[in-house]
């Protein structure tokens, strides 16, 4: 038997909890493929694949996603049209030290639009990570930072999988 401090305590947690597990909405319209830029060279695409879009009105404990908004993503690379909730295919890119940038591709710019109200997000493409050893001295340290290092150099920039507008004063 808990004591009431310890009931009231996961009480006041679980309502605290509960809106966080709303489940996302379906995405029911077909993939989108993202279009590329005229100026755009398009050996730098490594390979394609699917990230979802969602928007999301309301702050903190009554931010809510909502389905219908009309966005456009741009970059200096691609660009697309759809309606929130999406899948987009976009590229990922490759990573060259004899790029500028290694490659590394344009911030990619969201702008979503329902009921008037506009929203705006930036998302860069995610950074490769070098890992370390931890407990294998140093040569073993030294080992796996060059050879994740080697790795994450070859490895395609992408964007990340999920992205979320806000676009408040929306009520879904």
């Amino acid at each position: 038997m808990l004591p009431n401090f310890m009931k009231a305590g996961i009480a006041a947690g679980a309502a605290f909890t509960l809106p966080a597990c709303v489940p996302a909405l379906d995405v029911t319209s077909p993939v989108v493929q993202a279009g590329y830029l005229a100026s755009f060279d398009q050996d730098r695409v490594a390979r394609s694949r699917v990230v979802t879009i969602r928007s999301y009105s309301g702050s903190d404990s009554d931010r809510v996603e909502f389905a219908g908004a009309q966005c456009e993503m741009l970059s200096d690379e691609i660009t697309a049209r759809f309606v929130t909730p999406a899948k987009i295919m976009v590229p990922a890119f490759v990573q060259n030290k004899n790029l500028e940038q290694r490659g590394r591709p344009s911030n990619l710019r969201i702008v979503c639009t329902a009921n008037g109200n506009t929203g705006v997000e930036t998302f860069a493409a995610e950074d490769k990570r070098v890992s370390g050893a931890v407990n294998a001295g140093i040569a073993g340290a030294i080992i796996t930072t060059l050879v994740s290092g080697a790795i994450a150099s070859s490895t395609p920039w992408s964007y990340p999988t999920d992205m979320v507008v806000q676009v408040n004063g929306v009520s879904p």
